[in-house]
C-alpha cells in the first residue's frame, strides 16, 4: 500500500491530541492511497497536506473551546478558564434560581428589605429634585444666571427677600456693571383674565416683566414670539397651560386678544410647556411687558418719577468667569452717586446690592433647604448603612445554614471557584429582586403624591416622576448590597477546605461569630439613632407648623 509523506505524518502526530492521533492518521493513509490511485502522487501529497493542517487545526480548537477532559495533559489556561465559566454563567444561573425558589422566605425578607429602604431613598431624592433642585424648564445655560437684590448688611429685606427699587434706580445700576452679558427684572402682578370668546374672568399669576425678559433666560417660545426690546403695545405673552384652557390648539392664541383688567391685549406668543417663571414653584401664567404697567396699577407715572419702588429682584446673565458679587459690588458704586443726586424714596437706609448665583429657589429659602437637605441625607445615609447589615446579616445567617451542602458539593470534587460563582450569582439575584421591588413601590408613591402637595410652601408635585438617574442608583446599590452580603460568604468557602467546613457547620468557628455579633450590633445602634433622629426631626416639622 502506498504510504503517505513521513515528515508530513511526523509533524501531524505531534500536532494532534494523543488520544485521536492514531485514529486520524490511519484514515488519512488509506485516503491518502486512495488519492493516489485517482491523482497522482503529487496532488494526494498536496492533498495529505492540506488534511493534516485542517484536522490539527480542528481538533486542538475543539480540544479549548469544548473542554475535553481526556485531552487535556495540562492545566488549562486562563484564557481557557474564562471562556468555560462564561459558558457555564447559563447553568449556574438556573442552579442559582433553583436554590433560592427552595427558600421563598428568605428570599422575600431580602427583597423586601432592600426594596423599602430603596423605595424611601427614591422617594425622598424624587420629591427634593422635583420641588428644590430641578433646573428651571425653559431657560437655556442656568449656570450663567445670578440674582441680584437689595438687602441690609446683616440680611434680607420683606419675608426674607430684597427691598424694592424704582425702575429709574434699576436702570442707572445696571448701566454701572461691565461685568454684565445681559440684563433683565419681573414684578409679580396678579391679574383678572378672560379671553375674547368669554365674559367669565378669572383671576390669574402674572409678571411685569423688561421686554428682553424671555431673551435673557434663553426661552424660546412655543408659538409666535417674545416681548421684543422695541413693544410699546399692549401685548401679552401666555403660558401653555392657559392657553390649552381657551383653544384647543395653544398655537391659536398667538393674535387673538384677551381681557386683562378690563382693558385689551394682543396675545403675541405662548411660552414653552412647563415653563411658569424663575422661580421654583412656579405659578405664573402671563406676562406683560413693563410698558403696561402704568396702565395695570392705574399709575401714569409709575416708570419715570422714581418715586415707586418696583422691582425686587434682577437677574442677571453674567460673563464667563464672572461671579454675582462681582456684579453687585459695580452696581453699589452707584448708590452713593444716586444718594447725592437728591432723588426722592432711591436707596434709603445701609443697603446694598447682593449676588446669587442660580435661579430657581428664592434666596430666602436656601439656607433653610440646605440644612434640611443634608439632614435628609444624613438620615437616608443611615437608612441605607442600616438596609446593607440587613441584607448582609440574612446572608451570612443563609451561608451558616447552607454549609452542610457547600461541604457536601467541595468534597464530591466541585471546586471552589465554582462554588463562589454560584453564591454571588445568588446574591445578584436577590439584589435585582429587591431593586425592581423598590422601582415599583416607589412609582406607586409617586403616583399618590402627584395628587397633593407640600402644604408648608404650595409646592405641587403633579407631574413628578421617577429620574432615569434615581432608578439607575437604586439598581445598583440593591445590586452593591447584595453582592457585598455575599461577597464574604462566598470567599470564606473559596478559602476552606471541605473537611474543615463540615467540621465548622457543626460546631461555627469563631470568625463567624463574631462576624455575626458585628453586623447585629451595627444593626441596633442604627436603629436606634434612626428612631431618634426621626422623633426629632417630626417635633421639629410640628413645631415649625404651629
Amino acid at each position: 500500500m502506498t504510504t503517505p509523506p513521513r515528515w508530513i505524518t511526523r509533524l501531524l502526530r505531534a500536532a494532534l491530541p494523543r488520544r485521536d492521533a492514531a485514529t486520524v492518521i490511519s484514515d488519512l493513509a488509506e485516503l491518502y492511497a486512495q488519492r493516489v490511485s485517482r491523482h497522482g502522487r503529487a496532488r494526494a501529497n498536496r492533498w495529505y497536506l492540506r488534511q493534516a493542517i485542517g484536522c490539527a487545526f480542528h481538533l486542538r480548537l475543539d480540544d479549548v473551546f469544548r473542554h475535553r477532559p481526556y485531552a487535556r495533559q495540562r492545566s488549562p489556561g486562563m484564557f481557557a478558564r474564562l471562556i468555560q465559566a462564561t459558558r457555564d454563567i447559563p447553568h449556574d444561573i438556573r442552579l442559582a434560581s433553583r436554590a433560592l425558589l427552595r427558600r421563598p422566605a428568605y428570599v422575600m425578607t431580602v427583597a423586601l428589605t432592600l426594596g423599602l429602604g430603596l423605595s424611601g431613598l427614591s422617594i425622598v431624592y424624587s420629591v427634593a429634585w422635583w420641588a428644590l433642585l430641578r433646573p428651571v424648564p425653559g431657560v437655556a445655560m442656568q449656570d450663567e444666571l445670578g440674582i441680584v437684590q437689595l438687602e441690609f448688611p446683616g440680611g434680607g429685606g420683606p419675608g426674607g427677600g430684597g427691598f424694592p427699587f424704582s425702575h429709574v434706580d434699576a436702570q442707572d445700576v445696571t448701566a454701572r456693571s461691565s461685568h454684565l452679558a445681559a440684563f433683565t427684572a419681573s414684578s409679580a402682578q396678579e391679574v383678572h383674565f378672560s379671553a375674547g370668546n368669554t365674559s367669565h374672568a378669572e383671576r390669574v399669576a402674572g409678571e411685569v416683566v423688561w421686554p428682553n425678559y424671555f431673551e435673557v433666560l434663553g426661552t424660546r417660545m412655543q408659538a409666535g414670539r417674545t416681548l421684543r426690546a422695541d413693544s410699546m403695545q399692549s401685548v401679552v405673552v401666555l403660558s401653555d397651560r392657559l392657553a390649552s384652557r381657551y383653544w384647543k390648539r395653544t398655537r391659536d392664541a398667538v393674535g387673538s386678544e384677551v381681557s386683562i383688567n378690563g382693558r385689551t391685549y394682543a396675545v403675541v406668543g405662548v411660552a414653552p410647556d412647563e415653563f411658569h417663571g424663575t422661580k421654583v414653584p412656579g405659578v405664573t401664567d402671563i406676562w406683560l411687558p413693563a410698558s403696561t404697567l402704568p396702565a395695570l396699577v392705574h399709575v401714569p407715572g409709575i416708570l419715570t418719577d422714581g418715586s415707586a419702588q418696583v422691582w425686587t429682584t434682577l437677574i442677571a446673565r453674567r460673563k464667563e468667569g464672572v461671579a454675582p458679587k462681582r456684579i453687585a459690588d459695580d452696581m453699589n458704586t452707584a448708590i452713593p452717586l444716586i444718594a447725592q443726586s437728591g432723588r426722592p424714596y432711591s436707596f434709603m437706609g445701609p443697603m446694598t446690592f447682593q449676588g446669587y448665583d442660580g435661579i430657581g429657589l428664592p434666596v430666602s429659602q436656601r439656607a433653610g433647604v440646605a440644612r434640611t437637605l443634608r439632614i435628609v441625607g444624613i438620615a437616608a445615609l443611615a437608612l441605607l448603612l442600616l438596609t446593607c447589615a440587613n441584607v448582609a446579616n440574612l446572608g451570612r445567617t443563609r451561608s451558616t445554614s447552607t454549609s452542610n451542602a457547600t461541604a457536601v458539593r467541595r468534597a464530591l470534587g466541585a471546586s471552589a471557584s465554582r462554588v463562589v460563582r454560584e453564591r454571588l450569582l445568588e446574591s445578584l439575584l436577590l439584589g435585582a429582586a429587591g431593586a425592581g421591588l423598590g422601582i415599583g413601590l416607589s412609582v406607586m408613591a409617586l403616583r399618590f403624591l402627584r395628587r397633593t402637595a407640600i402644604t408648608s410652601t404650595g409646592i405641587s408635585l403633579e407631574g413628578i416622576h421617577l429620574q432615569q438617574w434615581v432608578v439607575i442608583a437604586s439598581v445598583a446599590t440593591a445590586l452593591a448590597a447584595a453582592l457585598l452580603a455575599g461577597v464574604v460568604p462566598a470567599f470564606l468557602a473559596l478559602r476552606t477546605r471541605g473537611s474543615m467546613l463540615l467540621h465548622a457547620a457543626r460546631s461555627g468557628t469563631v470568625r463567624s461569630y463574631r462576624i455575626r455579633s458585628a453586623l447585629v450590633v451595627a444593626q441596633v445602634a442604627l436603629s436606634i439613632v434612626l428612631v431618634v433622629w426621626s422623633g426629632l426631626l417630626a417635633r421639629t416639622t410640628w413645631n415649625l407648623r404651629h
